[in-house]
Order: C-alpha cells, then structure tokens, then sequence
C-alpha cells in the first residue's frame, strides 16, 4: 500500500508538471532602419516573439536623444493608458490590432525633419522586459525633392546693369582714350619715369629671384611640419603599444559561474563559453541564478588590484558585458546601470551603447570582433577596448564597487554563442 501510495503521488506531479506552462523568455525585433518622407506617415516596426499577448503588457516607444530620451507614445493595459508623449500629441497610433500576433509597431504621422533619430520599442510583462532599436532617416518631401534640395532652394533677385555709353569726341576718340593720352603726357614729365626705365638687368634679375624664393620657402616649412607630424606620430604609436602590453600583464584565467547562469544559456566544459539556446535547460534551482534576463557572472570576484579580460562577442548582434556587484538582483528584469550596480558596455542592433543612465552612444570606428575589460579597482575605472584596433571605446570613472565586483556576461541572440579568450595563450 505505501509504495502504491509513492507511486501514485509521483504520477500526479509528473502530470501536475505536464500541464503548467513554463515562463518564456520572449525576444523583441525591429528594422535596423527606417526611411521616411515628410509630410507623410511612418510605421516603427516592432515585433514580440509570442503567439499571444501577455498579462498586463507594457509597452513604451522613446526616442534616444544626445542628452536625454523622449517619451513617444506609453500603453498599458491596465488601466488602460494609450497616450502619446508630451511633444507627439495627435501624431502617433499604437497598432494594437496585431498584439495577437505580437505585433507593436507604431504609426507616425506627418513625418518632420526634426523627427530623424534613434527610436527604442521597450515592452514589459510581469515577468519579463526586452527592447530593441530602430533608426528612422528622411528621404525627402511628398514632391519627390530631396531635402538638402529643399534646404539649398532660394529665390534671388538681381537688377539688371544699366549699360554704361560711350561718350564720343569730334575726332572720333572716346572718353576712356582722351584720359589714357592725358595720363601719359602727365608721366613723360616725372623725372622718375627715366630711372624706371634705365632699370639695370641686374636689378631685374634680383627681383625674379626673390620672387621665386617665396614659394620654396613655404614648400620648405611644409616638409619640416610633415617630419615632425610624423616623428610625433610614431612616438605615440611606441607608447601605446607599450601600454597595451603592459595592460596585458594583468591578464586573468576568468571561468563562468554555472550556478548563476540563466537556464537558456548552455555552458561549455572548460566554462569559458556560453550559448543562447532556444529552449531552457534543465538546471537545478538556484537563488543566485538569473530568471528573467539572460546573463551570467564570472566564477571569481575582485575587490582589489588591477584585472583584464577579452570576451569573444563571435556573431552576436545582442550583447553585454562588464563587471557587477555581487548583491545585484538575480530574479525579475534588470536595469543595467551603475546604480544598479553593473558597469557595462553593449551591441543593439548595429549601434553600441554605454549603459550609463541615461545610455551613452559609442561611435566605432570598425566593429570588434573581441572587446577587452580592464578593471582598476583601487582608481575606481573600467575600460572597454576594441580588441580589432586596439582603440578605447569608453571608460566609466569613480566608480561606486563597495565590495567585490564579477565579470558580467549578456547574450539575448538567441542560438548564438560569446566566448571568454585565454589572453596568454593567444599571445
């Protein structure tokens, strides 16, 4: 009777587990791009990867400015809010009638030149938060005229020349001749005019010169600006490539902490590489473990010294990565800023953005394959480096760590994996 009893109550939680859904991690997608015409409308494409619309769904478009993000349109279907931002009154329509299919895209009305910009399509549930990035450019007007045409097109008027006549003397000579004679009667009797023309060949020979000097005097200082632009030049590549390498000799092993990684992620042997499976992995329950965004930590914290690592971004167009407080929050979504304790640099899309509050845009010069993270912990700095051309990309400073900070890994591409490199090994 009792192992009935075990084996009945086994049944009913295999069934029990059967029937209840597991939470999706959704994805949000956009068009990189976008081009509009103005004084016509404009759909911001934006799709959810779910077949049906979430409890309590969220969903905010911001425009990204320079200095600040400007609300576009908020809805929320509790209380049921659908409005528009303060500065897009009458101009902006919510298409809800694709939400089944996922589908919240926005419709932009009588596009301006002012409206060209960065716009984020940021959706929430309860239990989850994505967002994804779309650049909208402007072609031209309705009439099919460009806009630098329309900014160039002036009308000018001009009054015509009022033709000036000739004025005639008896003997046929014009005014402009009788002064040409005139002048030079006054010259034949200048005493000067015999000295100017006695001008010896020598003198003659001497101006020529020194007419002649000018140039190669200004071909001249241009050589010697060239080699000292070159000479300055080469020094500071010596100084940067021996500061590279001296970076280098704080080069750490860095290995991912399993027990922290969001089940989605599948972790290598070696637990150096990770991938965005598309199903969630069997893993053991786990407090420190992430739920919702799909990240993980480094298996050793630093709380003192200096440390580098270079991170394998491979195909990924969904990443980020840096260093994070040890008691930042596991469960829920996450807002990477250095108030709430992460220090990261990431890829959305085709742009690159410092998760300062508000984001930072990166302008790269060439997209890198591997980035580098240097932490110096007791001058309160951490840098990102393009490993491609060894250039800086951006440096947070007076950093606020309070305590052991880890290294800090984000991969929402799905089906694509990220990599942290073995520095020595490489070399």
């Amino acid at each position: 009777m009792e192992l009935r009893g075990q084996l009945s109550s086994r049944l009913f939680c295999a069934i029990l587990l059967a029937v209840i859904p597991f939470s999706e991690s959704f994805e949000v997608s956009s068009s990189p791009t976008v081009t509009g015409i103005v004084g016509q409308d404009v759909v911001l494409p934006c799709q959810v990867s779910t077949g049906m619309q979430p409890a309590k769904m969220e969903v905010q478009w911001k425009k990204i400015i320079q200095a600040a993000i400007e609300t576009v349109h908020e809805y929320r279907a509790q209380p049921g809010q659908d409005v528009p931002g303060p500065n897009y009154q009458g101009r902006t329509v919510l298409l809800k009638d694709g939400f089944i299919s996922g589908n919240v895209s926005l419709k932009l009305k009588n596009v301006r030149p002012a409206d060209r910009g960065t716009y984020s399509c940021i959706v929430k549930s309860n239990e989850w938060s994505a967002d994804a990035a779309t650049e909208l450019q402007i072609a031209g007007f309705k009439n099919g005229e460009t806009l630098e045409k329309k900014e160039k097109k002036r009308v000018r008027f001009s009054l015509p020349e009022t033709p000036k006549k000739s004025i005639e003397f008896k003997n046929g000579e014009t005014l402009k001749e009788k002064e040409i004679k005139r002048e030079r009667r006054r010259i034949s009797f200048l005493p000067e005019t015999f000295e100017n023309n006695t001008e010896t060949s020598e003198k003659k020979t001497e101006k020529m010169a020194e007419a002649n000097f000018e140039p190669q005097k200004f071909l001249v200082g241009l050589v010697v600006v060239l080699i000292v632009v070159i000479i300055i030049g080469i020094i500071f590549f010596i100084y940067y490539c021996l500061n590279w390498r001296r970076i280098y000799k704080y080069a750490d092993d860095i290995t991912l902490d399993a027990g922290t990684a969001h089940p989605n992620f599948s972790i290598a042997g070696d637990q150096k590489s990770l991938k965005h499976e598309a199903q969630p992995q069997k893993v053991l329950p786990n407090p420190e473990r992430f739920d919702s965004t799909v990240c993980v930590l480094g298996s050793e914290g630093f709380s003192s010294g200096k440390h580098y690592w270079e991170v394998d971004v491979m195909s990924s167009t969904d990443w980020d990565l840096g260093v994070a407080r040890k008691s930042i929050q596991r469960k829920g979504k996450l807002s990477l800023s250095p108030k709430e304790g992460f220090w990261a640099l990431g890829l959305n899309g085709r742009d690159y953005w410092a998760r300062t509050d508000p984001w930072t845009r990166v302008m790269v010069q060439k997209k890198p394959k591997k980035i580098g993270v240097y932490l110096s912990y007791q001058d309160k700095q951490v840098t990102f480096f393009s490993v491609t051309d060894r250039s800086v990309l951006f440096t947070f400073n007076n950093c606020s760590f309070s305590g052991a900070v880890y290294p800090f890994l984000k991969n929402s591409h799905k089906e694509t994996a990220m990599r942290i490199c073995s520095i020595r090994e490489d070399e």
